[in-house]
């Protein structure tokens, strides 16, 4: 295809001409578009936490020290604090490393870790993460926040956690990283990558194409409060609340439309591709179950065959020219 302008919101393909099947003669795409999250990092200095989000290409990071953070009038869409805690917790999502006992999110008391690191079994945010090679020195106990559950625990010490402070997600570690060796491991690039796109999921690119018939979960950013869908007459269809999100999808028409995510009176409009994606209906080898919605007619399949003669005709005039031959070459 040609390249598709940056500025395109879709694209729209169609077909020319009737059928008997309309459904399936337009079909829409939304482009990725990769827009960059901010994320500001307050530390006194830490160039491993700085280095592995940097790696996020999708992650615009920037810095400042904690006796600079009252000064920051930018809003950012994710707070990293490095053992520190401000006296308001800001409105973005939170990652926390090492967070005072002020900060009402650990115990007051420095422990050692003793004991070896239990990672939460079957947990989607440590899917590739190896603990068999990491070791903590001392950490404190991290309370768990509203609907927060474990990742990482040491015996009955919490020492990584996840949940909402003040209606924002979090993610809090009760320990320093100096005091582990966490960032000299693999499995630290894929825990904070895991852990940003929990903290930071905005729509999945995926999501943006969704197939008639089938469960649609959508994933929509934090703290929104409202979420609509508008088909393409304009028909306003409400998604949520409740949360999760899970949307059959049969009685949708093909089409573009557009979802709304409203937060504290701002909305934001993005547009979902709905199409009428069907293999089996361009399947034309003959098969021996055919469904019929859930029903299989379990079909018997025949096959005709048209014998041809020619070959036999070819066959018998070149065994009669052989005997020709043979009998002219007896004859001398």
């Amino acid at each position: 295809f040609w390249p598709i302008p940056k500025q395109a919101s879709y694209l729209e393909v169609y077909l020319e001409g009737n059928d008997a099947l309309d459904l399936d003669n337009s079909a829409w795409l939304v482009p990725r578009k990769e827009d960059l999250s901010k994320a500001l990092l307050v530390t006194e200095g830490n160039s491993f936490l700085e280095l592995v989000l940097k790696l996020n290409p999708l992650l615009e990071v920037h810095k400042v020290k904690t006796e600079g953070y009252p000064g920051v009038k930018d809003q950012y869409d994710l707070y990293v604090f490095d053992g520190f805690w401000p006296e308001k917790p800001p409105d973005g999502q939170l990652l926390v490393f090492n967070p005072p006992a002020s900060s009402g999110l650990i115990g007051e008391s420095v422990g050692l870790v003793t004991e070896p690191l239990q990672p939460v079994p079957e947990q989607p945010l440590l899917d590739h993460v190896s603990w068999s090679d990491v070791h903590v020195a001392t950490s404190k106990d991290v309370k768990l926040p509203t609907d927060g559950q474990a990742l990482l625990k040491s015996g009955e010490q919490t020492l990584l956690a996840v949940g909402k402070v003040d209606q924002v997600r979090a993610a809090v570690f009760g320990f320093d990283l100096h005091q582990s060796d966490l960032a000299l491991r693999a499995a630290f690039p894929i825990l904070i990558q895991n852990l940003t796109h929990w903290l930071l999921p905005g729509v999945n690119p995926t999501e943006t194409q969704v197939k008639i018939g089938t469960p649609w979960e959508l994933r929509v950013r934090p703290q929104v409060d409202e979420v609509n869908l508008y088909d393409p007459d304009g028909q306003k269809i409400s998604l949520a609340p409740p949360f999760p999100i899970i949307k059959a999808t049969d009685t949708f028409s093909p089409g573009l439309y557009t979802l709304e995510q409203a937060s504290k009176g701002k909305k934001e409009l993005s547009p979902i591709a709905v199409n009428y994606l069907s293999p089996q209906e361009s399947q034309v080898k003959p098969v021996i179950h055919l469904m019929l919605g859930k029903k299989d007619l379990n079909v018997e399949v025949s096959t005709k065959v048209i014998w041809e003669f020619w070959p036999w005709v070819v066959l018998t005039a070149l065994l009669l020219l052989a005997v020709e031959w043979w009998v002219y070459l007896r004859g001398h």
